[in-house]
């Protein structure tokens, strides 16, 4: 069985009256961090050492529950070497340490280790172990070394006796590799100040660099590395967004009913951004939710609500009091948003952000109103749509046979 040994116990900088594991980055306390990696590393157990957290690990439990794993709460060391035994293996992780986003390629690798980083991170908080090295705040040894956690004092830091233990009986070094810290945080935080030093970077490389060439998203993702941080600190982060994102949609419902087409407009636009900021926030705050990713398809469900207003203000806008055939007015606006999910797909390019964003064509229908000519407007996009698929894929190579 593959154990992970967390350590809560030491308290947070001077004033700040928390200890390090329950500082909170990205809306998420340290624990539930460590929590959330020793799950995607495999761990079967969990075992948290820290006397008098055993009221504030009931989400930590369910959330190992949840995985398939068991959590429990210990006093000191020697109380977590009970029920382990030499079939099994330890990851530990230091107290404080933060690690995100994802698992860095060397945990995945086999085999045990003790993980280093350069001498240079002592100055870090890291535990220097010579002139060359620094440990990582990360082991990896057998059940039988971890056994050993008994024969150390009951105050005695788990990680740093771990090290030592491994060391000496042999266990390898494993330098964490360059690319592992890159794109990646690897930092032991001692204070709130620090914990709030963290969230811009780990947001940023949560979202991601790209913003898929639509202008919507990069609003929307600048907007987020803004404001989402202390948004997400507070906990609120997701909620705020989802019930601006709800409220965008009402009012726009309320204009198409008071017959204001250029102010739905704009809102369905300001509503598309939103969109795309309140999922951005959701995703995030997912990463500590290791097994659950419904964000891609609640991220669509909410998409097809801003494609349902706007085809009744495009059908409002139509001013049309009949309904001929099957579709009527609404055909043209439903053609003209399946093709805004098709055909960006089909192309591939730098340009299918545009093709894709309904800011931009909400903003494109304001214009079009102020002349009377959404209608039309719509079904000459539907046609530019469809000459613009046909181009892309008259341009591919053909495969030809022998």
């Amino acid at each position: 069985m593959r154990i992970a040994l967390l350590t809560m116990i030491e308290p947070a900088g001077a004033g700040d009256g928390e200890r390090r594991a329950f500082l909170r980055i990205g809306g998420q306390t340290i624990a539930r961090h460590q929590v959330a990696l020793a799950l995607k590393l495999e761990c079967q157990r969990i075992i948290c050492v820290g006397a008098g957290i055993g009221g504030r690990t009931t989400e930590l439990q369910k959330m190992a529950e949840g995985s398939g794993a068991r959590l429990e709460v210990v006093a000191n060391v020697q109380e977590a070497a009970a029920g382990i035994s030499d079939n099994d293996e330890m990851i530990a992780l230091a107290d404080g340490l933060f690690v995100g986003p994802g698992v860095p390629t060397s945990l995945r690798e086999q085999g045990f280790a003790v993980y280093v980083l350069h001498a240079d991170a002592a100055s870090k908080g890291f535990e220097r172990l010579d002139l060359e090295a620094a440990a990582a705040g990360i082991v990896h040894v057998p059940g039988r070394l971890a056994t050993r956690l008994r024969e150390l004092p009951a105050d005695y830091d788990a990680v740093s006796g771990l090290t030592r233990i491994a060391l000496q009986s042999g266990i390898a070094r494993r330098k964490l590799a360059v690319e592992d810290q890159i794109g990646t945080i690897w930092k032991l935080v001692s204070s709130e100040t620090e914990a709030q030093a963290l969230e811009p970077e780990w947001l940023r490389l949560q979202l991601g660099n790209s913003s898929g060439g639509e202008p919507s998203r990069w609003l929307a993702r600048n907007a987020v590395m803004a404001f989402g941080p202390s948004l997400l600190h507070a906990g609120s982060g997701s909620r705020i967004s989802l019930a601006a994102f709800v409220a965008a949609l009402l009012i726009g419902a309320f204009s198409i009913w008071f017959g204001l087409v250029w102010l739905a407009l704009i809102v369905a636009a300001f509503a598309w951004i939103l969109h795309h900021a309140a999922f951005m926030l959701v995703g995030a705050e997912e990463a500590t939710h290791p097994g659950r990713n419904w964000t891609p398809i609640a991220s669509l469900m909410a998409g097809c609500l801003v494609d349902l207003e706007i085809l009744f203000i495009v059908i409002t806008a139509s001013g049309m009091t009949e309904w001929p055939g099957l579709f009527g007015p609404a055909f043209p606006p439903i053609a003209l948003l399946l093709l805004m999910r098709i055909v960006p797909k089909i192309i591939g390019h730098g340009g299918r952000g545009w093709m894709e964003d309904r800011a931009v064509l909400c903003l494109v229908l304001v214009a079009a109103h102020a002349f009377g000519i959404v209608l039309p407007c719509v079904e000459i996009l539907s046609v530019l749509f469809l000459i613009a698929a046909l181009a892309s894929i008259g341009a591919r190579p053909r495969l030809t046979t022998a």
